[in-house]
C-alpha cells in the first residue's frame, strides 16, 4: 500500500492501483490541507494521496497527519486545516434528478429521430415528384428549395417558382399538420442547413465582421478558463515556478486579459439589440409588442440553458472519477441544487450574494445581459423621441459605470486579476452597474449607424491614427500587468484604481473604433478575414460553446489522477482539446435543443411578414 501512497506534497499516489486492491483490503483517501499561495494571493489546498488499510477510519487518519506531512516536507502544519476524503466504493444509485435528465434526453433524441425521418421522407417524395414531372414534359423551371426553417410557410406548402407549361402538370400543394411541423422542428437536415447557411452575402454585409469577432473572443475566453480553472481549486504542483516565472512572463499576460473578451461580448450584445430594435421601431413607427419582445429573449436563452444546467447538476457527477471526485460535487454541482432558480430568473449575479456560491458561476454574464436587455427599450425610445436625450443618457451611463468601479475599488481596496478573490467578484466583477459601460458603447455605435449617414472615418489619416491609438489602448491593459505579478500580485492603490476604472472601457473603446471602421467598409485585411463566411456556423455555436466549455474543463480536471504541472505544452494541449470539445459538444446541443426550441417559437408565435 505504501507503493500507492504519495511521496510528496501534491503527489496523489496511484489511485487506480489502490482501488484495484479491493474494498476489503485497502481504500484510497485524499488528504487536503490549506496553505498560502503566492500565485493565488490567498489560500489554496495542498493534497497527498494515501492508500490505507480498509479498516482505517478518517478520524484515525487525522491523528497521523502531522507525521505524514513532516516526513514528506519537514514542515509542521496545523492539523485543524486538514481533512481526509476517502473514496466510496459502492456504486452510487441514480438520483431522481439524474433519472429525469435521462428521460428528457431520451425524449429529445426520439423527437430528433422522428423529425429527421419525416424530413428525409418528405425530401425523397419531392425528388420523386420532380422527376415524374420532368419526364412528362410539363415541367419548365420548377425548383425544390431546401428549407432552413421547417416552420416557414414554404415548408408547409411545396414551392413553385415558375408555372408549368400551359398550366398543366402543376405540383400539388400539400399542407402539413401541426404535429408534423412540430416533429420537423427537431429535424437535423433543415437545422444543419440553417447553421451553415451564409446570411452575410458572402461577407459583404456590414455586420458580417461580428461573426469573426465573436468566435475570436470565445476562443480567448476558453484559453483564459483553461488556465485559471485548473488553478482553483485543483492547483498546480509547481506553484513556486508558476508564481515566480510563468505569471510574470509578458507572453502569459494574454491569459488573465481574457476577461476583456467578456466586455467585448457585452459590446456586441448592446450593438445588435439596439441596432435591430431601432430598425423595427422605425419600420413600425415606434410601436412594438413589448411582451413578445421580452418573451423572445427569454425563450431564446433559457431552454438550452436550463437543459445544460440539468445535465451538469445531475449527470456529470457520474462522469467524474478520480482522487478529487469529492470536490466536484461540493465545489460545483451541489451549488445548483440550492440556487438553480436564480439562474432561470437571471438574478444569479445578485443571489446568492457570494459569487463562489453561484450555480454555474460563469453564467453571471447572462444575468447581466438580460438585465441590460430589459432596460434597452427605454434608451431606444428616448433616442427616437429626442436624439440629444439619448446621447446624454448614454454618456451618463458610461461615466456612471466608470465612477462606480472607481468608488467600489477605493472603498473595499479591491485589486484586479484575482479569479480566486470572492470579494472582488461579488462586489464588482459580476455586477451590471460595473459592466454596463461596454454594453452602452455598443448602443452608441448602433445610434451612429442607424441615424448618422456620415462616415466619421472616411479620412485615411483619421483611420490610421485611430488604428494606432486603438492598438496602444488594447496593448496597455493586456501587457502592462506584468508589473502586477512581479510585485507579488499587488499594485499601489492609485494603479489599482486607474486599471479597474479605465481598462475595460478603454479596451472596448478601441474595439469599438475598429469595428465602426469595418462597418463603414474599411479595415483592409482585417475586415475580409473577420467577415469570411467560414465564421458563420462557429458564431452560431458560440452560445452553447460558452455554456459547455467550463463543464468540459471541470470533468477533465476533477478526474485527473495527478496534480497538473503547469507549462506551455500543458496549456496548449488542454486549450486545443477544450476548444474542439466545446464546439463539438455545442453542435449537438444546438441541433438537439437550441435550434428546435427557436423553431417552436416560430410555430407557436408566427411572425407577421
Amino acid at each position: 500500500m505504501l507503493d500507492f501512497t504519495g511521496k510528496s506534497l501534491n503527489d496523489l499516489g496511484a489511485f487506480n492501483e489502490c482501488m484495484d486492491l479491493g474494498k476489503d483490503q485497502a481504500n484510497y483517501c485524499t488528504m487536503e490541507f490549506l496553505y498560502h499561495s503566492a500565485m493565488a494571493r490567498g489560500v489554496l489546498p495542498q493534497y497527498v494521496g494515501v492508500c490505507v488499510p480498509a479498516a482505517c477510519a478518517e478520524s484515525q487518519l487525522l491523528n497521523s497527519t502531522s507525521y505524514i506531512v513532516y516526513n514528506m516536507t519537514q514542515l509542521n502544519i496545523n492539523t485543524t486545516n486538514v481533512s481526509f476524503h476517502c473514496q466510496i466504493r459502492e456504486p452510487v444509485p441514480l438520483g431522481w434528478g439524474a433519472i429525469v435528465a435521462i428521460v428528457l434526453i431520451a425524449l429529445i433524441a426520439s423527437l430528433v429521430i422522428i423529425g429527421t425521418v419525416l424530413e428525409g421522407l418528405d425530401m425523397h417524395r419531392r425528388n420523386e415528384e420532380l422527376r415524374s414531372i420532368s419526364v412528362s414534359g410539363t415541367f419548365q423551371q420548377y425548383q425544390a428549395i431546401p428549407e432552413t426553417d421547417p416552420t416557414s410557410r414554404s415548408a408547409q406548402v411545396l414551392r413553385q417558382d415558375t408555372l408549368p407549361i400551359n398550366g398543366e402538370g402543376a405540383m400539388p400543394k400539400r399542407r402539413e399538420s401541426k404535429l408534423t411541423i412540430f416533429f420537423k422542428c427537431f429535424a437535423i437536415q433543415p437545422n444543419m442547413r440553417f447553421l451553415i447557411a451564409d446570411n452575410t452575402n458572402n461577407g459583404a454585409s456590414p455586420l458580417a465582421s461580428l461573426n469573426g469577432l465573436r468566435v475570436a473572443m470565445m476562443a480567448w475566453i476558453i484559453l483564459g478558463h483553461t488556465t485559471t480553472y485548473s488553478m482553483y481549486p485543483v492547483g498546480y504542483d509547481n506553484d513556486l515556478e508558476v508564481s515566480s516565472r510563468v505569471m510574470t512572463a509578458r507572453s502569459f499576460q494574454v491569459v488573465p486579459a481574457a476577461e476583456f473578451a467578456v466586455d467585448v461580448f457585452f459590446y456586441i450584445s448592446g450593438f445588435l439589440v439596439m441596432f435591430m430594435l431601432l430598425k423595427e421601431l422605425n419600420q413600425k413607427k415606434g410601436k412594438l409588442p413589448w411582451g413578445l419582445f421580452y418573451f423572445h429573449r427569454y425563450w431564446r436563452l433559457t431552454p438550452v440553458f436550463a437543459f445544460i444546467m440539468l445535465v451538469y447538476t445531475t449527470l456529470t457527477p457520474y462522469m467524474v472519477y478520480g482522487p478529487l471526485t469529492y470536490q466536484y460535487r461540493g465545489a460545483k454541482t451541489d451549488l445548483c441544487l440550492e440556487n438553480w432558480w436564480t439562474n432561470l430568473l437571471y438574478i444569479n449575479n445578485f443571489v446568492p450574494q457570494s459569487s463562489g456560491a453561484q450555480c454555474m458561476g460563469w453564467t453571471w454574464f447572462l444575468a447581466n445581459d438580460m438585465q441590460f436587455y430589459i432596460f434597452t427599450p427605454i434608451i431606444a425610445l428616448l433616442f427616437r423621441k429626442k436624439r440629444m436625450g439619448g446621447w446624454v443618457l448614454s454618456a451618463f451611463l458610461i461615466i456612471f459605470s466608470m465612477f462606480i468601479n472607481w468608488f467600489l475599488a477605493l472603498k473595499y481596496d479591491l485589486s484586479p486579476m484575482n479569479p480566486n478573490d470572492d470579494q472582488f467578484n461579488s462586489i464588482l466583477y459580476n455586477k451590471p452597474y460595473a459592466r454596463m459601460a461596454a454594453y452602452v458603447q455598443g448602443i452608441v455605435v448602433a445610434f451612429l449607424l442607424q441615424y448618422d449617414s456620415i462616415d466619421l472615418v472616411s479620412n485615411r489619416l483619421v483611420r490610421y491614427v485611430g488604428y494606432i491609438v486603438s492598438f496602444a489602448v488594447t496593448w496597455c491593459p493586456t501587457y502592462l500587468t506584468t508589473s502586477f505579478w512581479e510585485a507579488g500580485g499587488k499594485w499601489p492603490l492609485m494603479s489599482n484604481l486607474m486599471y479597474i476604472t479605465f481598462s475595460r472601457t478603454g479596451f472596448v473603446g478601441a474595439i469599438m473604433f475598429v469595428m465602426y471602421a469595418m462597418y463603414k467598409g474599411h479595415g483592409f485585411l482585417l475586415r475580409p478575414f473577420l467577415s469570411h463566411p467560414f465564421w458563420v456556423p462557429l458564431a452560431r455555436l458560440t452560445y452553447t460553446a460558452y455554456l459547455l466549455h467550463p463543464i468540459i474543463i471541470f470533468v477533465q480536471y476533477f478526474s485527473t489522477p495527478q496534480i497538473f504541472d503547469m507549462n506551455p505544452i500543458f496549456i496548449m494541449q488542454h486549450y486545443i482539446t477544450n476548444l474542439v470539445l466545446a464546439y463539438s459538444v455545442g453542435l449537438v446541443f444546438h441541433l438537439a435543443v437550441e435550434k428546435p426550441t427557436a423553431n417552436l417559437e416560430r410555430l407557436l408565435l408566427p411572425h407577421k411578414k
